[in-house]
């Protein structure tokens, strides 16, 4: 749901060119494989933490959500979060997490069900400041969709996009991973289909291009109030 950056190599001595086997090559072929899947969904240090990463790289997604977490022991049975980021203003970044400089992180808790939002700011010196955070308003809604393990169906985005419930085979589904929040069907109505890529996994795929990962939610889901 940050990918390490190239580093200068140090001088070393000149060395016969050195021949690449066909298991070394299927190595590596199989190791980018893994890592560059964006099929695989992004989750905190927890993996019963569901993590939605909004215009923002999945490593600085998860040190962000890592940092709020930290801030928030005791404060009830956390099961998603969001990470989004939002360019600076006059487009000059300092320098830091995905070189942008406001982020809006929401974590949604469960017993009591509240959703609780907060703010952060990259500062020059490349840390991150975090606001207190507040409750905000929300609806707790349960799924009214029937399981049929149907593998695909034509679905419509909500008038709120992603902040509208994904209701489809008798369960509520959290977007999860890499999301391009800038597209038009983040945020608003989009017709598409939902396919079902596994028992607790599936992908919407909107008739725009717009696409996002998805994890069954067992029970109910809360979700912030959208004009």
């Amino acid at each position: 749901m940050p990918r390490a950056g190239w580093s200068p190599r140090r001088a070393e001595p000149r060395r016969a060119p050195r021949r690449l086997t066909a298991a070394t090559l299927l190595a590596a072929l199989a190791l980018a494989l893994t890592c560059c899947d964006a099929a695989e969904p992004s989750t905190t240090a927890d993996p019963d933490i569901r993590l939605a990463c909004l215009s923002v790289k999945e490593a600085a997604c998860e040190s962000i959500a890592g940092e709020v977490r930290g801030r928030m022991a005791g404060a009830g049975s956390l099961v998603a979060m969001s990470v989004e980021s939002f360019p600076c203003d006059i487009g000059q970044c300092p320098p830091g997490f995905e070189a942008r400089q406001e982020y809006s992180i929401v974590a949604e808790f469960t017993a009591p069900p509240r959703i609780r939002q907060f703010g952060a700011t990259t500062m020059f010196t490349g840390s991150l400041q975090i606001d207190a955070g507040m409750d905000t308003e929300s609806v707790v809604v349960l799924p009214v969709s029937v399981r049929t393990g149907e593998r695909a169906r034509p679905l419509s985005l909500g008038h709120c996009g992603l902040g509208s419930p994904i209701d489809a085979d008798g369960s509520l589904w959290d977007a999860v991973g890499a999301i391009d929040s800038r597209h038009d069907a983040a945020a608003n109505a989009a017709p598409g289909q939902f396919s079902l890529t596994g028992e607790t996994t599936a992908r919407f795929q909107s008739d725009s291009g717009f696409a996002v990962n998805l994890l069954r939610r067992a029970g109910p889901k809360s979700y912030r109030l959208c004009a």
